[in-house]
């Protein structure tokens, strides 16, 4: 199983829009690191200013999985995104959104918030709280 994604940190000419996506492998232990990338192609980002790249992933290993990040910053400064947890034999386990400082499951096994937790621990974003009853498995 490859993930293929397009890792970004774009911003408008304005500077009002912002744009970032990336890929995270998270241990059991509860370590984060950026995800290993097999190859890499130079790609168009969402806004006119920054970086893209569109990298084709590596499988997370045993006892790992990888966390793909998509967030946006808008006008308001308000920031809102979604975290895809992907397993390593399973494919994608869990999807949650991010919006007014909640985390709230859309989809999947909700035994993978640790996951999820410890990047948004790595980033630093504000959580005010954890939904993860909601959503469809």
């Amino acid at each position: 199983m490859h993930v293929n994604m397009l890792i970004e940190r774009t911003r408008s000419r304005t500077g009002k829009h912002a744009s970032y996506s990336n890929a995270f492998l998270v241990t059991s232990e509860g370590k984060v690191s950026e995800a290993r990338a097999r190859s890499r192609r130079e790609a168009r980002g969402t806004y006119a200013r920054g970086s893209a790249v569109e990298a084709l992933l590596e499988p997370p290993g045993p006892g790992e999985v990888l966390v793909a990040v998509t967030m946006r910053r808008n006008l308001r400064g308000r920031v809102h995104g979604t975290l895809v947890v992907y397993d390593g034999e399973a494919g994608e386990v869990l999807r949650a959104v991010y919006r007014k400082l909640k985390v709230r499951r859309s989809r999947g096994d909700p035994g993978y918030e640790w996951a999820i937790r410890a990047v948004m621990d790595h980033l630093k974003l504000p959580v005010k709280r954890y939904n993860m009853s909601t959503g469809t498995r």
